[in-house]
């Protein structure tokens, strides 16, 4: 358990990842999604994602601990850790073309079962 006297500082490195996150965030958002990155910034975007993925996942299953004191630090770092998976995902891991049709057609066969309503 965190005690009295570590509870500060390990709120502090917390509040360090959680604004690291948002840093990063807005970065990835301008240079990477935005922006026309250089192979030296996509390769950024790749090691600092990959290693603020795992210092989160360790935060989080610290945060997740029954004897850790904030149990609000649970769902935020669930939160930004929801993100850097989407970013992952988004960026890493896209959809391919074929699949994305595929799947609008099966939301267009839905679609057009379901009644319309009145």
């Amino acid at each position: 358990m965190v005690t009295s006297a570590l509870a500060p500082e390990t709120e502090r490195i917390l509040e360090e990842c959680a604004n690291a996150c948002k840093s990063f965030l807005a970065w990835e958002r301008q240079t990477i999604l935005v922006g026309n990155p250089t192979s030296e910034e996509k390769e950024a975007h790749r090691r600092n994602l990959t290693w603020l993925l795992r210092i989160t996942r360790l935060f989080h299953s610290v945060a997740k601990d029954p004897d850790y004191p904030d149990k609000s630090a649970v769902k935020w770092l669930e939160m930004w850790l929801w993100q850097l998976e989407q970013s992952w995902k988004t960026i890493y891991e896209p959809v391919e073309e074929q699949e994305f049709k595929r799947v609008m057609a099966t939301f267009a066969e839905d679609e057009s079962r379901t009644p319309a309503a009145h």
